[in-house]
């Protein structure tokens, strides 16, 4: 499933993404072997910005990805930042 990215807005909403984060670290955790990302594991990349959906966008190796950006606090572009790929979905936090 693509991440569409939005704006908090409710309880609701930060409960639905806690509860996907939560369920992607479980899934990194136990190994699925489901379908792959461009990388295994954990790597570091470069914060661009956030596109227009709210989704994070991220430079690796000269690819740009749009994450679910999962840091509570602002960042400026060029900050490294942690890319994981989990259950079809690339996931960003710093």
């Amino acid at each position: 499933m693509a991440y569409k990215g939005s704006r908090l807005n409710s309880s609701g909403d930060l409960l639905t993404q806690a509860l996907d984060i939560s369920m992607a670290n479980r899934i990194a955790d136990a190994g699925e072997s489901g379908p792959k990302g461009d990388f295994e594991g954990t790597v570091v990349g470069t914060w661009k910005r956030l596109d227009r959906t709210g989704a994070g966008v991220v430079e690796y190796k000269s690819k740009e990805y749009l994450t679910r950006a999962t840091g509570f606090t602002s960042i400026f572009a060029g900050a490294p930042v942690e890319i994981t790929y989990s259950n079809g979905t690339y996931f960003t936090r710093w």
